[in-house]
């Protein structure tokens, strides 16, 4: 940092510190965290722990405010006045919070608190800082999560139309899981996994589905055991579209005047009257060539190209 520089630092720490907006000229580096949980190990996801974090001040000058955030962004009210605090050269501030340790962070082995302060860098620029507080933790315990994803092959269909509702289950837990029943609400069946999933294993279950003459909702409740316990979760719903197709394509041309050779403007336009959407058209002559691609008309709609 050049002398100027250095100058202009020094005088815009000493304008906002008689200002009171933010006494702080010194660097990053001079705030020390020492951090801890108690109980160091949890067993269940939500459990709680007292996360103890102790912050020090090993400049030769004042630093502050500083704000303490908890993993949710809320200052951590003992930590100071509405979460902040002032620390004189060489000030220690220790402070406990409880907190309930979720399945993200048990999974990280890691609970993450945020320090936010203002300081001057080389230009004589107030920024932001924003350092984070890690608190390290254990998880050793036994996780039942069964994950279910959804694909149906049609977003929409006609009368009479046949498509596929498949549900992909993941063990995304640490148990084995099994009698496996999966009853789907848009088929009124039941489907049964046979065997049992272990973690990190994946079973596909398929519906063949019938499209009546109104839209159908899909949605599902999955039974299994895991632990000598029986465990339910569900797949919301999903509305599949009953569909009348009427799409009309018009090509006309304005041109009334025009010689053999020569060029007409045509005017082509789509007219989807039905409750169908349609994507990646493609308009084809059998002299011309394509005339339009990857156009989309969506239900209702008129579009017009020249």
């Amino acid at each position: 940092m050049t002398f100027a520089r250095l100058r202009k630092v020094a005088i815009l720490c000493i304008v906002l510190m008689l200002a009171g907006l933010i006494p702080v000229c010194a660097g990053a580096a001079g705030l020390e965290t020492k951090t801890s949980a108690t109980p160091a190990e949890i067993k269940n996801f939500g459990e709680q722990v007292t996360v103890s974090i102790e912050i020090t001040n090993n400049t030769g000058a004042a630093i502050g405010p500083v704000t303490l955030l908890d993993p949710d962004d809320k200052p951590v009210a003992a930590f100071g006045e509405n979460g902040s605090a002032m620390l004189a050269a060489g000030e220690k501030i220790a402070v406990e919070d409880v907190h309930a340790v979720t399945e993200k962070e048990a999974g990280a082995k890691n609970i993450v608190y945020k320090m936010r302060y203002s300081d001057v860098n080389e230009d004589g620029e107030v920024v932001s800082i924003v350092k984070k507080v890690n608190i390290p933790v254990s998880f050793n315990g036994t996780v039942v999560q069964l994950t279910a994803e959804r694909e149906i092959s049609a977003g929409a269909a006609r009368k009479g139309d046949t498509f596929l509702i498949v549900y992909t289950l993941t063990n995304t837990g640490t148990v084995d899981i099994k009698d496996i029943k999966v009853s789907e609400t848009a088929t009124k069946k039941v489907e049964t996994v046979s065997g049992t999933l272990k973690p990190g294993e994946q079973k596909k279950v398929s519906f063949m589905v019938s499209m009546g003459g109104s839209d159908m909702i899909s949605s599902a409740t999955i039974t299994f055991r895991a632990n000598d316990e029986a465990q339910t979760t569900t797949v919301g719903e999903q509305v599949i579209r009953f569909g009348e197709p009427n799409l009309s394509l018009i090509v006309s041309c304005d041109d009334r005047d025009v010689i053999i050779g020569g060029t007409a403007q045509l005017k082509i336009t789509f007219e989807n009257k039905g409750t169908i959407s349609y994507s990646n058209i493609t308009v084809k002559d059998e002299k011309a060539g394509v005339l339009l691609e990857g156009r989309s008309v969506d239900a209702g709609e008129t579009q017009t190209y020249t």
